[in-house]
């Protein structure tokens, strides 16, 4: 999908060539399938730890690839970034790693969740731990990715020997003036399950 968009970009701007950052998109999934998952544990505390629900759910939370939707989704929530702005890292590259280490603390926070409920702590509690997981959850995808950027600058020459520079542009402000909506328009509202 990403090599699809690149060439949309060096279409639009006369490029010789050019990349987009799949370390940035990458970042996005891993943070949306951990909030997927902590919000699926939230609806399925009254599930028997030991049913068939619960264990499909601890499987495999947070595994690579998806579906066409979930990247859309993606794309319209965080946009894309040039592969400048957010280069990639050994883990982005190799992902298994990443994703045992994450599985097992997305774990432990479904066991914290269930236990917690157990003890009957209410529900406002519960959604106020997930906050904080998500917070752990974030930075350890800063640590393993680096920190996605809220706004970078674009610079690129183009076939022509034009300079092509633009401040401060997001991910969303690049996707939509650079690659264009016809790709994010893709998606029907009733399909949002995996970006909120």
């Amino acid at each position: 999908a990403l090599n699809t968009m690149r060439f949309a970009v060096m279409q639009k701007l006369n490029l010789e060539s050019f990349e987009l950052s799949q370390n940035y998109t990458l970042f996005y999934d891993k943070l949306e399938k951990a909030n997927y998952f902590l919000e699926n544990i939230l609806e399925t505390l009254e599930e028997p730890t030991d049913g068939r629900l619960i264990s499909h759910l601890l499987k495999d939370p947070l595994g690579d690839g998806g579906q066409w939707d979930m990247l859309c989704n993606l794309i319209e929530k965080y946009g894309v970034v040039p592969k400048e702005a957010m280069p990639e890292t050994a883990p982005s590259s190799a992902t298994r790693e990443l994703c045992t280490y994450m599985t097992r603390k997305l774990r432990e926070f479904a066991c914290v969740l269930r236990k917690a409920h157990a003890e009957g702590k209410a529900a406002d509690e519960l959604r106020t731990r997930k906050e904080g997981m998500m917070e752990t959850v974030y930075h350890m995808l800063c640590i393993a990715l680096g920190k996605p950027p809220k706004s970078f600058p674009f610079e690129i020459r183009n076939k022509k020997k034009e300079f092509i520079r633009e401040e401060n542009i997001t991910g969303k402000e690049f996707f939509e003036k650079y690659v264009g909506l016809e790709y994010g328009g893709l998606c029907q509202p009733h399909q949002r399950a995996h970006c909120g």
